[in-house]
């Protein structure tokens, strides 16, 4: 994740690093240039999307969804930027977009290019799509099948449905440059994933601790649900910092409320931002005690505390043997992670 205009705000840590590759990035030799272009802002001073300055000829869109609201004040000024992006790439370049994401359909029709379809849906018109997903502790196979050709395996080690959409994503990428799929499916296997995405920070007392930069109620929902595949039969803990401007949106409670019933049970953060998005003109804080108090209606223990220190000390003993702790937001958190591998290294394994 390339940082914002060259700063970074306190506790900011680097999330999307190859997690076994020698570096996050690599000038090599070849014609294409690949790069991570998002709808953020592309300076302090540039408020506009990165991709607008990267005159793309393959552009990648895997999703569109309302986030970043300190930029865009609703889901269509979010549309409007990736229209712009579409629209950018010439005729003889490629767009790869996921076709089961009503929101990416409707920021196509700008297109001058061919745009190459995806998914994990039937929709006739997808050019490339799995199915057959079989998620498990080893990772995630699936089925890959491209329009006017045989179907062919896959296996990747990652977790998570979401994983499965952003390989075929790859993969059709791929074949804009000439290259067949089927080879390209061959590299999957030894891809270990991103920094921050279900990354093992440490197994301690019988708990395992994981560290994932999942903010939007999206990806909370997607990377609990991963969690659960990846490591079935354990009681997984979705421990949350609202940490963004978006992600501490009083708007947002349902969203969180539903993507977080993916956990058995949760540990909340006051938003980070709350000060700030509580001031007049301001659409309010997201209500963490509201938000616990639905959760533990539907039967999860929940709770919540005011900083990280005092959330851990809180979790800590509430941890047991074979409990997976999925911490999550788009800062570091205080230190959290670090807080409960150090706190259940010093105790004796506590059974359920």
């Amino acid at each position: 994740m390339a940082s914002r205009g060259g700063r970074r705000s306190p506790g900011y840590l680097v999330a999307g690093e190859p997690r076994n590759f020698p570096s996050p990035s690599a000038i090599g030799s070849g014609p294409a240039f690949v790069i991570e272009g998002d709808e953020y802002s592309t300076s302090w001073e540039d408020k506009g999307p990165k991709f607008l300055h990267y005159a793309p000829r393959t552009f990648v869109l895997t999703s569109v969804e309302f986030d970043h609201a300190d930029l865009y004040a609703d889901l269509e000024a979010v549309k409007e930027a990736f229209r712009a992006g579409v629209a950018l790439v010439p005729p003889g370049g490629r767009i790869v977009a996921c076709g089961d994401d009503p929101n990416v359909r409707d920021v196509l029709s700008p297109a001058r290019a061919p745009v190459i379809l995806y998914g994990l849906g039937d929709a006739a018109d997808l050019d490339l799509r799995a199915d057959g997903i079989e998620e498990g502790p080893d990772g995630t196979r699936f089925l890959v099948h491209p329009k006017g050709r045989a179907p062919f395996p896959v296996l990747s080690p990652l977790a998570g449905r979401h994983n499965v959409a952003n390989a075929l994503a790859a993969l059709a990428a791929g074949e804009s440059f000439g290259l067949r799929a089927e080879r390209l499916a061959t590299g999957l296997p030894s891809f270990l994933g991103v920094k921050r995405r279900l990354e093992v920070r440490a197994t301690a007392a019988g708990v395992t601790v994981v560290d994932d930069f999942a903010h939007h109620p999206t990806a909370v929902a997607t990377t609990l649900a991963g969690a659960r595949k990846r490591w079935p039969g354990r009681r997984i803990w979705g421990v949350f910092e609202p940490r963004s401007l978006t992600a501490g949106r009083a708007d947002f409670l349902e969203p969180y409320f539903a993507a977080l019933c993916e956990a058995d049970a949760v540990a909340l953060a006051t938003p980070y931002h709350a000060a700030r998005l509580s001031r007049p003109g301001a659409p309010g804080a997201l209500d963490v005690p509201t938000l616990v108090a639905r959760l533990a209606g539907e039967g999860r223990e929940a709770f919540s505390a005011p900083d990280p220190s005092a959330l851990a000390e809180a979790l800590l003993p509430r941890l047991a043997e074979g409990d997976v702790v999925i911490v999550m937001s788009s800062g570091a958190f205080g230190g959290l992670c670090g807080k409960l591998v150090q706190g259940l290294a010093t105790r004796e394994v506590v059974t359920a």
